[in-house]
């Protein structure tokens, strides 16, 4: 895989961490291999190419790492399935309020806000007819 530029903003990115930070006595925290990390806004005060402006999670590793500790390939493109959209019909929102323990009268409460598996697959029911 060929390099790429160093993130700018936050996301998904492949990289291989080469540079572990604060890594204990005795492990071995280098990518063996290219993996989706997880890049994101550490410092909200500071701007884009400060040193701790952004920081990176790698699966495995409790420890945030700095994007200057890796070498970077692709941004992984956000994936979005239309049956998860946001955006409850009034039919919808009754329905799930009737399957949730607040029956509806929590505007706060996820049944409210965000589509369960129930409402996904009566979605993907409606687009297969």
């Amino acid at each position: 895989m060929k390099r790429y530029p160093t993130p700018e903003k936050p996301g998904h990115y492949w990289g291989k961490l080469v540079h572990p930070s604060g890594e204990p006595e005795g492990e071995e925290w280098k990518s063996a291999d290219w993996e989706v990390v997880q890049v994101g806004i550490n410092d909200y005060a500071g701007k884009v190419g400060d040193p701790e402006y952004l920081s990176v999670h790698v699966p495995g590793i409790a420890i945030p790492q700095w994007v200057e500790d890796f070498i970077w390939g692709p941004r992984v493109p956000e994936f979005r399935d239309e049956r998860d959209q946001p955006g409850l019909t009034e039919a919808e929102l009754k329905a799930q309020g009737a399957r949730c323990g607040c029956k509806g009268a929590d505007d706060m409460c996820v049944c409210q806000n965000v589509t369960d598996a129930t409402t996904r697959a009566e979605r993907a029911q409606r687009g297969r007819q």
